[in-house]
C-alpha cells in the first residue's frame, strides 16, 4: 500500500490533471450510455412495431446473459441474428392478425359491462339509455387514442429520417404517411362497435348479437388481414441483414492515443510538437507548440495539406486554427495553434434552411445572423455580422460556379431582411442572377452598363442621410431604417468602367457609418478582376469563400485556407457529366467566427434549382414568409422621388434593363409641386409621372386602405392617421393621400380634409 502511494505522489500535476479529465470523460460516456439504454427499454416496445435495422440489435439483446468466456464462445452469427429477428417478426405478424378479434372481444365485454350498469340503475329514475350511451362512447375514445398514437409515431419516424439525412446516413425508415389509410376503418369501426355495445347494453347477449359481431368483424377486418397476409403464396419474411463490415481505420485507443504526436514530431519537426490531447468519438484535438521565433502562427495555419500528409490523413480531416482563450481576458501566446483531426464529419449531408435567426444587441449597436452553416467538427455554427459598434460590415461572398454561393446569398438576404430594419437595393451587373430577389427588392438596378446609376443612387442616399442625421454612426432603427445593398457580380460592373472600382472603394468606406450595408458577390479574388486590391479589401472586411480553382496568389488578407482544397465530388458521385465538381455549400470565413474552418451552409435553393425532395422553403417562399421591408424615411422618399419619379404601385423603383425608372434632370414642365400637410414636412413632392385615372386593381395596398377609410366616412387627415396608426406610419398615409388625389380618386375640400371623387371643375 505504501508503495502505491509513493507512485501516486510521483505523478506530476499536469499528468494527474490529464488522468482525472480522462476518467471524468469515461464516466460521462458511461452515464450517457446508461441513459440511452434506459430510454430504449422504456420505448422499445413501441419502436418494434416497424421493421428497421434496429431489430437485429433487439434480437441480439434477447440472448441470455452468460459469463464473458461463454458469450464469446457462443456469440451468434449474422445468420443466427437474422433467424432470431424473423421469429420476432412472425410473432408481431400473428399478433397483428388477431387485432380485429381483440377489438370485437373488447366491444362485447364493454357491452356486458354496460348491461350490468343498466341493471344496476334500473331501480332508479335514470333511463337505461344513459349508462348504455356512456359505454357506447368508449369505442370512439379508443379510436381517437389509436389515431393520435399512429400520428405521433409517424412524426417520430420523420424526425429520425431527418437526423439520418443530416448525418449523411441512408434513410431506412418509412416516412410516408401510410398509416392514414386506416383512419376510415377506425372511424367506421368505432361507429360499428359503439352500436354493438349499445345493443348489448340494452338488450343483452343473444345469438343474434354474436352472429352480427362475427360477420361485422369479418367485414371490417378483411382489408386489415389483406395487409397482413398469412398462408401459401405469401413471401417469406426477410429481415434486413447486417451490412458487410468495411475496412475502416482502427480508432485510436488510450494505449496509442499519442500516435499522431509521434508522427508530427518525426515528419514535421520544424513545426514543433503536439500537446494537450483530448478526444471523443468525433475528433482528436491537440495544441501545437510552435518553435518560438522560427514559425509564426499565420504561416503555420496555411500548411494544412502538409500537416495532413505528415499524419497520413486526408486534408479534409485536418483543421488548423487559433486557440480560443479559456476565459475572458486571457491571452493566447503567438506560438500556440490548435490542430483538430476529424474522425467523423459532423456536417456531412445536406441540411435545408428552415428559418432566419438574427441576434440584435439591446442597445442596437450590433446585429449578427446566426446558424448559417455547420462546422465540420461539430463545434458551433457560422455567423454573419451585419453591423457592429464600428458600423456596417462590408461583406463579399466569393465562389465559383456550382459552389453554393447563390444559396448563401439567399440565406443572408432573408436573414437581414427578417429584422424589419433594412430595405433592399438589388444591383445585378450580370443581368440574370436572381429573379426572385429582383422582383421583390425595394430598388433594382440591372445591367452591366448601370454603373452610373449605382454610383448616383448610393451618392444620393449617402448625401441625404448625412444631411438629415448628423450622428457619426447611424445604426438601423425602426424610425430610421437602413439599406441592404446587394451587388451581384461586382467585377462585371468594374470591367465595364474601370474608374468605378476607385469610386466604389471610397463609397464602401463611407456608407458603412450611414446604416448602408454593402454586400457583393464575385467569382474571382485576383486584384485584376476588382480593378485594384484596395476595392477588394474595402468590400472584404468580412468574407465567405466557397470552392474556387485559384492559387494562393492575390488572395484576400487573412485567408490561410486554400479554396481549391474544399470538398469536391469523386468519380460518379455528382451525377452524369459532373465529375470534379465542388460539393455545394462548403466554405471558409475570413474575419468571422472560427475563420478558415470549413463549414457547410444550409441550403436555401432558388426557385428553379433541381432538388431530390421539396425543401421547406425556396427563396421566394422564404421571402414571403420572413422578409419585411420597412417604410422609407420621409426625407429619403422625397429624394428618390425627386431623382427617379414616383414609385410603381407596389412601392418599388426599377432602373436599367426592363426598368420603369431612370435618373432625370429637373424639368419644370413636367414637375408638379405640392405643399405638404401639417406634420408632412415642407419639402416639395415632385412627380415625373402624368396624372392618371387608377382603377381599384391599379392602386397599391396602402392607397386601397386609405381609400377604404375615406369611403367609410373618415375624411380628416388626423382621423385617417389615427384609424391606420396600427398598420402604417404618418408619412405613408400622406403619400397615399397624394397618390389618390393625383389619380382623381379623392380631392381636397380644405386643408387637412378630403372627399371622394375628382375635384369639381
Amino acid at each position: 500500500m505504501a508503495r502505491t502511494a509513493t507512485r501516486t505522489k510521483s505523478i506530476n500535476l499536469p499528468a494527474r490533471a490529464l488522468v482525472a479529465a480522462m476518467e471524468a470523460e469515461v464516466k460521462e460516456q458511461q452515464r450517457k450510455q446508461q441513459r440511452r439504454e434506459r430510454i430504449k427499454r422504456l420505448v422499445g416496445v413501441a419502436e418494434r412495431r416497424w421493421i428497421t435495422d434496429q431489430h437485429l440489435k433487439v434480437a441480439g439483446d434477447k440472448q441470455p446473459k452468460t459469463t464473458k468466456s461463454a458469450a464469446e464462445a457462443h456469440r451468434p452469427s449474422h445468420d443466427d441474428l437474422v433467424e432470431q429477428q424473423r421469429a420476432v417478426l412472425i410473432k408481431q405478424r400473428n399478433r397483428n392478425r388477431r387485432k380485429p378479434w381483440y377489438a370485437t372481444t373488447a366491444a362485447m365485454s364493454l357491452g356486458l359491462l354496460g348491461h350490468g350498469l343498466v341493471a344496476l340503475f334500473s331501480t332508479t329514475s335514470l333511463p337505461p339509455e344513459v349508462p348504455a350511451g356512456m359505454a357506447a362512447g368508449l369505442p370512439f375514445l379508443a379510436a381517437a387514442v389509436i389515431g393520435v398514437k399512429m400520428e405521433r409515431a409517424h412524426h417520430r419516424r420523420v424526425r429520425l429520417a431527418q437526423r439520418q439525412r443530416d448525418n449523411g446516413v441512408t434513410v431506412r425508415v418509412q416516412t410516408e404517411p401510410t398509416h392514414r389509410k386506416w383512419f376510415a376503418e377506425l372511424t367506421i369501426g368505432a361507429a360499428a362497435y359503439a352500436g354493438l355495445v349499445f345493443w348489448i347494453a340494452t338488450a343483452g347477449v343473444s345469438w343474434w348479437t354474436v352472429l352480427v359481431a362475427l360477420l361485422g368483424t369479418i367485414a371490417l377486418g378483411s382489408r386489415w388481414w389483406n395487409a397482413h397476409p398469412l398462408g401459401p403464396g405469401v413471401p417469406r419474411l426477410e429481415p434486413p441483414r447486417p451490412a458487410a463490415r468495411k475496412n475502416t481505420p482502427k480508432p485510436l485507443t488510450r494505449k496509442d492515443e499519442d500516435h499522431y504526436a509521434v508522427l508530427f514530431r518525426q515528419n514535421i519537426p520544424q513545426f514543433g510538437r503536439l500537446t494537450n490531447h483530448v478526444g471523443n468519438d468525433h475528433i482528436e484535438q491537440y495544441d501545437v507548440e510552435l518553435p518560438p521565433g522560427k514559425v509564426s502562427r499565420t504561416s503555420f495555419l496555411s500548411h494544412g495539406e502538409t500537416v495532413a500528409s505528415a499524419l497520413g490523413l486526408d486534408p479534409q480531416q485536418v483543421i488548423l486554427e487559433k486557440p480560443n482563450p479559456s476565459r475572458p481576458g486571457e491571452f493566447v501566446p503567438a506560438n500556440r495553434a490548435r490542430l483538430t483531426i476529424i474522425k467523423r464529419d459532423m456536417a456531412a449531408g445536406v441540411r435545408y434552411w428552415t428559418q432566419p435567426r438574427v441576434q440584435i444587441a439591446e442597445d442596437g449597436t450590433a446585429a449578427v445572423i446566426t446558424n448559417l452553416a455547420r462546422f465540420r467538427d461539430g463545434r458551433g455554427e457560422a455567423t454573419c455580422t451585419i453591423w457592429n459598434r464600428d458600423g456596417m460590415v462590408p461583406t463579399t461572398i466569393f465562389g465559383g460556379t456550382g459552389s453554393g454561393k447563390s444559396a448563401a446569398v439567399n440565406a443572408i438576404t432573408i436573414g437581414a431582411l427578417s429584422t424589419g430594419l433594412l430595405n433592399m437595393i438589388y444591383v445585378d451587373f450580370k443581368g440574370n442572377s436572381s429573379g426572385a430577389l429582383r422582383s421583390r427588392a425595394r430598388i433594382v438596378v440591372v445591367g452591366r452598363d448601370a454603373v452610373t446609376d449605382v454610383r448616383r443612387l448610393l451618392k444620393l442616399l449617402a448625401d441625404v442621410r448625412i444631411k438629415h442625421d448628423p450622428r457619426d454612426k447611424q445604426f438601423p432603427t425602426p424610425e430610421r431604417p437602413g439599406w441592404f445593398v446587394l451587388l451581384e457580380e461586382i467585377a462585371k460592373g468594374i470591367k465595364s468602367e474601370p474608374k468605378f472600382a476607385r469610386e466604389m472603394e471610397n463609397m464602401a468606406t463611407t456608407v458603412r457609418s450611414l446604416g448602408i450595408w454593402p454586400v457583393s458577390t464575385a467569382h474571382d479574388m485576383v486584384a485584376v478582376a476588382w480593378g485594384n486590391s484596395g476595392t477588394r479589401a474595402a468590400f472584404s472586411k468580412q468574407s465567405f469563400v466557397f470552392h474556387m480553382n485559384t492559387s494562393s496568389d492575390d488572395l484576400i488578407n487573412g485567408l490561410t485556407y486554400r479554396p481549391s482544397s474544399l470538398p469536391t465530388y469523386g468519380e460518379g458521385e455528382a451525377g452524369l457529366g459532373q465529375e470534379s465538381q465542388p460539393v455545394p455549400g462548403w466554405a471558409v470565413g475570413v474575419n468571422t467566427f472560427r475563420a478558415n474552418v470549413p463549414a457547410r451552409w444550409d441550403w436555401l435553393p432558388a426557385d428553379d434549382d433541381p432538388v431530390d425532395e421539396e425543401p421547406p422553403y425556396r427563396v421566394s417562399t422564404a421571402w414571403d414568409a420572413f422578409a419585411r421591408q420597412p417604410e422609407i424615411t420621409d426625407y429619403e422618399y422625397a429624394a428618390l422621388v425627386d431623382a427617379l419619379g414616383e414609385p410603381n404601385p407596389d412601392g418599388r423603383w426599377i432602373i436599367g434593363i426592363g426598368g420603369t425608372h431612370h435618373f432625370r434632370t429637373e424639368d419644370k414642365t413636367t414637375q408638379e409641386t405640392t405643399q405638404g400637410e401639417p406634420g408632412h414636412g415642407d419639402r416639395p413632392r415632385i412627380s415625373f409621372l402624368p396624372q392618371r385615372t387608377a382603377e381599384p386593381n391599379q392602386l397599391s395596398y396602402t392607397e386601397r386602405r386609405v381609400l377604404q377609410v375615406i369611403e367609410g366616412g373618415t375624411t380628416k387627415t388626423g382621423e385617417i392617421e389615427q384609424a391606420l396608426a396600427a398598420k402604417m406610419s404618418r408619412p405613408t398615409v400622406h403619400r397615399a393621400l397624394d397618390a389618390l388625389v393625383g389619380a382623381n380618386r379623392i380631392h381636397r375640400l380644405a386643408r387637412g380634409e378630403y372627399a371622394l371623387g375628382p375635384a369639381p371643375s
